[in-house]
């Protein structure tokens, strides 16, 4: 069986293939799914935001392949195929039934399909070279600390502009490492959100 994808969901295979969504290796389960939105954990570590493979209705193959601009990259084996209960995914998000649909997150995943496969992803190396420039983050920053002999770098994730509270979190991871990467998220947004230029601007403002 065949699936055309999109963008945001080649960004998730590739990104869970190459182990950048570590603890979660693999499309999420139906119990995994539950215990990440509610528990914010897989096998003791945490994890808070549940990665899963949406589809418009369930199908009965073990095995689904993935399309990308006419090109396969990969495929899904698949362990296990769920329905998603709406106050599930309002949970993960924060939302109610009056404001449910202002949430970019949440708006996106309502429009994908009811029912999401878990299983674990593989890549088809044959078309990957293409893609790889863009996506092969783990080995692109492990041969840069390597280069630099960098050892036990801290890192910090935002989607919003520096504040004392990050101030004091990054400050704080500083007396455990004198390397520190920033990563601000750059993606959807809802209304009252910054914008991406503002974001990279503080925090070169910051630094």
């Amino acid at each position: 069986v065949l699936y055309s994808i999109n963008q945001y969901q080649l960004n998730d295979f590739y990104n869970l293939s190459l182990g950048l969504f570590n603890p979660q290796k693999k499309y999420a389960n139906h119990k995994t799914f539950k215990k990440i939105i509610y528990n914010y954990s897989i096998n003791n570590k945490i994890c808070t935001i549940p990665i899963i493979f949406q589809i418009k209705k369930p199908t009965k193959t073990t095995k689904i392949k993935l399309l990308f601009n006419k090109r396969i990259i990969g495929h899904i084996l698949i362990d296990d195929i769920f329905k998603i209960e709406e106050k599930d995914l309002m949970h993960l998000y924060g939302v109610k039934k009056n404001n449910k649909l202002s949430h970019p997150g949440y708006f996106y995943q309502s429009q994908l399909g009811e029912y999401a496969i878990g299983g674990k992803p593989f890549i088809n190396y044959s078309t990957f070279d293409s893609f790889k420039k863009k996506y092969d983050f783990k080995n692109q920053f492990k041969n840069f600390f390597i280069k630099n002999n960098i050892m036990n770098p801290v890192a910090f994730q935002t989607r919003n502009p520096p504040h004392k509270g990050h101030e004091f979190q990054i400050k704080n991871g500083l007396l455990y490492s004198n390397n520190l990467v920033i990563n601000p998220i750059f993606g959807w947004k809802k209304e009252g959100d910054f914008n991406e230029k503002i974001v990279k601007s503080a925090y070169n403002i910051f630094i």
